[in-house]
């Protein structure tokens, strides 16, 4: 479990860098009133290349009671933000009822993002690219934290931590890649 509170937010990192593979967590969001609050499953080597760093993340990007749950994916390749930039799905089911499975396969050619084993994206490598394709090793990671100022509505519901602390629930990891 993973949480965040007035104090803080936490996460976890894998021990080792990947250079591509198929990642997959179960994932239990918080209850009740989360605006403003994001749970992330990601890949990134920011620590390592910091200004010209990849990335390929799942962001749960908190909700108000009685919403649909939306769910955000992006993808950097050496820092840039010209391809697979913040894409925002809804989602069929209310992912703080139960765990479900969020996945990532990374190739050298192709990136597919799967719920519960449904495909919801999928960037194919194209020669105009170029370097912004993600190609260096990454980090697999977890994290909570406040995002209020843009997560819920464009920032406009913001984190309540009367509903403190919250809670995501991490389970069943598979980390098939391969390691660096």
């Amino acid at each position: 479990h993973i949480s965040l509170d007035e104090r803080t937010g936490s996460g976890f990192v894998s021990q080792d860098l990947y250079l591509h593979g198929f990642f997959r967590a179960s994932i239990k969001l918080p209850a009740d009133y989360t605006a403003g609050v994001v749970v992330a499953f990601y890949m990134s080597n920011g620590d390592i290349f910091e200004k010209n760093h990849d990335e390929i993340d799942f962001e749960f990007l908190g909700n108000i009671r009685g919403k649909n749950w939306r769910i955000q994916t992006n993808i950097y390749g050496n820092g840039s933000t010209n391809v697979g930039r913040e894409e925002r799905y809804g989602l069929w089911f209310d992912p703080s009822e139960d765990f479900h499975q969020y996945s990532i396969l990374w190739t050298e050619n192709q990136i597919v993002f799967y719920v519960d084993s449904v495909p919801i994206r999928e960037i194919k490598r194209t020669q105009e690219m170029g370097g912004d394709f993600p190609s260096k090793p990454m980090s697999l990671y977890a994290t909570i934290w406040d995002g209020s100022g843009w997560a819920t509505n464009g920032g406009r519901y913001g984190v309540n931590y009367k509903y403190a602390p919250y809670v995501a629930g991490f389970s069943d990891f598979v980390l098939h890649g391969c390691a660096v």
